[in-house]
Formats: C-alpha cells, sequence, structure tokens
C-alpha cells in the first residue's frame, strides 16, 4: 500500500491589515506608537508657534480685513462709497454692476440691510480670492477687542485645525482601502503630509491654504465611494453634486480636478450599468449641481481675478499660460511640457520637510 507524501505545513504570513489592529500584537504596538509620534509632531509643529510665526499680507491682511469690516456702521458708509464710485467708472466689475442694479430695486432697502449685517461673514471672498468655508468660522472668532498675539492666534486656529485634520484624514482614506500593506501606506501618506513643509506653513496662515489637501483628500474619498457603491439614482447624482460644490467652496482649485472627476465618474457607471442614458443622465445631474454653484462664482467673483507676480516664480517659471495660436494640440503640448518641466519640483517641495535653501532638500528632487 503507497504511503500519502506528508504535506509540509509552511508558516502562515502574518495578515498586515489584521496584525496592525491587533493591538497587543508586537506589529500593532510598532504601528501604533509611529502613528502615534507622526501625529504628535503634526499637531506640535502646526499649533505650538501658531500665534508666534512670522506674518506676512496674505496672513494678517485676513484678519484686517475682518476688522475694517466688524462694525455694521462702517460697514454701510464704505459699502455705498465704493459702491458709488466703482458703478460709475472703469473700476467697476460685476459685482458691482449687479449691486448696482440691485440698488435701483425696491426690495434694496432690505437687501441692504442683510448684506451689512453678514458682510464679515463674506468680506474674505469677496475682498480676497480665498473659498468661503473657512472664513465663517474665522469671521466668529477675531474680533476688535483682541490684542495682537490674540488675533493670530484665533485668526489662524481654523487653519491649524483643518491641517491637524488633513492629516488624519489622508491616513483614514489610504488605511480603508484595500491591500495587505494599506495600513503602512496609510502612515507613509500621512507622514509625507504631516512632516511636509509647506503644509506646517499652511496650518499657521489665515489664509485657506491648509483647507486645500484636506479638500482635496474629500474628493479622492468621494469617488472612491462611488467606486465602491455605483449608483444612477438621481438622488445619489445629486449627493455627488452637492458634495463637489461643497469641496468647491472649501478650496477653489477642486475646480482643477473636477474634470477628471466627472470624466472618472462616467467610465466608472459606464463599467458598472452599461447604460450609457442612466449613466450619462447621472453624471449631468451632478454637473448641474455643481454648475450652479460654480457659474457664480466664477462670474462674479473669479472671472475678474489678475494673477499675481510672486506666486509665479522669481522669473514666472510657473505660470501656466495656454498658447493663443496652435489649436488643441499646441495647448495639450504645452500642458505636457509644463508638466514635465516643473512637475517634479513642484512635487518635491510640497513634500519637503526641510527648505529649498537646505542642503537636504537635494536628495527629495530624485524621491
Amino acid at each position: 500500500m503507497n504511503e500519502q507524501p506528508a504535506m509540509i505545513r509552511h508558516p502562515e504570513p502574518v495578515n498586515l491589515p489584521h496584525a496592525w489592529t491587533r493591538r497587543l500584537h508586537p506589529m500593532g504596538i510598532a504601528f501604533y506608537l509611529i502613528l502615534g509620534v507622526v501625529l504628535g509632531v503634526a499637531v506640535a509643529c502646526r499649533g505650538i508657534y501658531i500665534s508666534r510665526h512670522f506674518t506676512q499680507l496674505d496672513d494678517i491682511g485676513v484678519a484686517a480685513t475682518l476688522l475694517r469690516n466688524s462694525s455694521p456702521d462702517d460697514v454701510g458708509k464704505t459699502f455705498e462709497s465704493k459702491l458709488a464710485i466703482s458703478a460709475s467708472s472703469s473700476l467697476a466689475n460685476p459685482r458691482t454692476r449687479l449691486l448696482y442694479r440691485l440698488r435701483q430695486t425696491s426690495v434694496w432697502p432690505m437687501c441692504n440691510s442683510v448684506f451689512v449685517k453678514s458682510y464679515k461673514y463674506f468680506c474674505i471672498p469677496l475682498e480676497w480670492t480665498y473659498a468661503p468655508v473657512q472664513f465663517f468660522f474665522t469671521a466668529g472668532l477675531v474680533n476688535p477687542g483682541n490684542d495682537y498675539r490674540t488675533i493670530l492666534l484665533k485668526g489662524r486656529l481654523p487653519s491649524c485645525i483643518f491641517g491637524i485634520i488633513g492629516v488624519i484624514a489622508i491616513f483614514l482614506l489610504v488605511a480603508g482601502m484595500q491591500g495587505p500593506a494599506s495600513p503602512f501606506q496609510a502612515l507613509l501618506a500621512a507622514s509625507f503630509m504631516a512632516f511636509s513643509l509647506e503644509n506646517v506653513v499652511f496650518a499657521m496662515n489665515m489664509g485657506n491654504y491648509a483647507l486645500g489637501p484636506l479638500a482635496i483628500v474629500g474628493l479622492v474619498a468621494l469617488l472612491i465611494a462611488n467606486i465602491r457603491y455605483p449608483s444612477t439614482l438621481p438622488s445619489r447624482a445629486l449627493l455627488n453634486g452637492l458634495a463637489l460644490a461643497f469641496l468647491f467652496l472649501c478650496h477653489y482649485q477642486i475646480f482643477v480636478f473636477a474634470p477628471a472627476f466627472f470624466i472618472a465618474l462616467l467610465l466608472l457607471l459606464l463599467r458598472t450599468h452599461m447604460l450609457w442614458m442612466r449613466s450619462l443622465r447621472s453624471v449631468v445631474i451632478t454637473g448641474v449641481i455643481f454648475g450652479i454653484v460654480f457659474l457664480p462664482v466664477f462670474v462674479f467673483r473669479l472671472s475678474d481675478t489678475t494673477t499675481i507676480h510672486w506666486n509665479a516664480g522669481p522669473h514666472g517659471q510657473y505660470m501656466f499660460t495656454l498658447p493663443l495660436t496652435g489649436g488643441i494640440l499646441a495647448a495639450l503640448a504645452y500642458t505636457f511640457q509644463f508638466g514635465v518641466q516643473h512637475g517634479f519640483m513642484v512635487f518635491a517641495s510640497m513634500i519637503s520637510f526641510v527648505p529649498e535653501t537646505s542642503r537636504l532638500f537635494f536628495p527629495m528632487r530624485f524621491f
């Protein structure tokens, strides 16, 4: 009688997603210790110097605008003078033209009263190019009775909080993805954001720069939610449009990523449902909801915005300007060349934990 060969039992590989969630497992203990250090450093370097970090125009200018518009009486006088001048001169813009026409109607007294009383919550997105969401919080924190350090603390607090939430959010987003190494990928992603010098500086600035990365994480999370639970129902399209519009109001650069989101959403629905009309209808509904919010913001605020020299690089090398001639092919060629020429340096600067003048920055160019 032939004997059956004995089966060789190999040790089972460690299942990382289960191991790291077991707090008593050695890998789990090490993982949580490292995660705790990363989050601790993220909080410390963003919060310790929040009221002592150096300031500049984009930072203290937010507080100055809020304080200047804190009194309804002052807002009313300033608003009337600006409206009278700009509506009848070359300085007029779509906003002032609309308000000037509204001024001639019978509803103006009521609209003016509401506008003057609530203007402090809208003065930043109207006078600056910042998206509005963050400054609903900032406007309720900064007041004329604060001293200089307190103004810096309160004015920068929303950015600090959003910066810290961004580190936690990107960790949770990547950790929630399927795959044996996702926890460690999540730790790596959180570390990049936590130690990024650019992100740290954003968190100590009154502008809404720190909310930008968090909004991008939210956009990716929205796409992943649609991948996991695809649906062509109008209610889902409505929710997608509202979520995308809200993220746009958190940071205007969401608009740059919106076309890719719509394309990905359409391809996803076609792949899962194979129904052209339903898939297209769903994407169109999402686009219409987003457009209802985007178009007024673009027409009445962003269309008359001019570029600023200092954020285009010392020689204007980071100014993205599509060629006026040559058609689509020339535009695509310019976009590709621009990305190849500057993309890697921009990415290295974003994740670097040291300034560009440091010797340690050089290896980051080859990361």
